[in-house]
């Protein structure tokens, strides 16, 4: 069976705030959008559909959800260590600590989704200067074609028309915003590294610390 419930925080670090139940542990949730809180199981919170699904030549859909999923076992023995001994120390326990954090920075929905926007943005200019007249329309349909690009035909009143209504979306490829965030990533975690870390633990009666699922929140 290919997992199509992707966790985009994993609950090997979610079941550190979580508290026992009788199938998954529970952790209690405030939805900042609905201004609602709720209990739930790790399992339902921190995850979309197909969030690492990557389609590619020759691999399974699901190959970067499984290797995710293999680091995440890594992770969990890792927090464990770090949390019973409560330091750092431990080089190979702090550098899956690290790429946590970097992972957990730059691999989430609310990122995704500002990222389409810019490409939405990008791609209105772009139509708006392509639909500036009839001209500018029919060369680029022309040269689009001689490029070899399928291009439907549609006139140039209509295309200008549907422009105008805004009744589309435009969507961004998974598979290159997967690409786009572990490039990024790869350049930013030698800067995780490079700088100083200090852990710091909650007193025994505060409650303890909460998390959130983006850490910009």
């Amino acid at each position: 069976m290919t997992a199509r419930r992707h966790h985009f925080v994993s609950q090997s670090y979610l079941k550190n705030f979580a508290g026992p139940h009788k199938k998954v542990p529970q952790i209690r949730v405030y939805d900042r959008v609905s201004k609602t809180a709720f209990r739930t199981g790790i399992d339902n919170v921190g995850a979309e559909r197909d969030f690492n699904r990557f389609e590619a030549e020759g691999q399974q859909p699901d190959a970067f959800e499984n290797s995710m999923a293999g680091f995440e076992g890594e992770l969990d023995g890792a927090l464990g260590r770090i949390i019973a001994t409560r330091s750092l120390s431990n080089d190979d326990d702090r550098a899956y600590l690290l790429n946590f954090i970097g992972l957990q920075a730059l691999r989430n929905p609310l990122l995704r989704e500002m990222m389409r926007s810019a490409l939405e943005q990008t791609a209105k200019i772009t139509m708006d200067l392509v639909l500036s007249s009839r001209e500018s329309y029919e060369r680029h349909v022309k040269a689009t074609r001689a490029a070899g690009s399928v291009v439907p035909e549609v006139p140039y009143e209509e295309m200008k028309k549907f422009f105008k209504s805004e009744q589309y979306r435009v969507e961004a490829n998974r598979e290159a915003q997967i690409e786009r965030e572990m490039q990024v990533f790869e350049n930013t975690l030698p800067l995780l590294f490079r700088r100083g870390w200090r852990l710091l633990r909650a007193p025994g009666r505060s409650g303890g610390f909460i998390t959130s699922d983006h850490p910009r929140s």
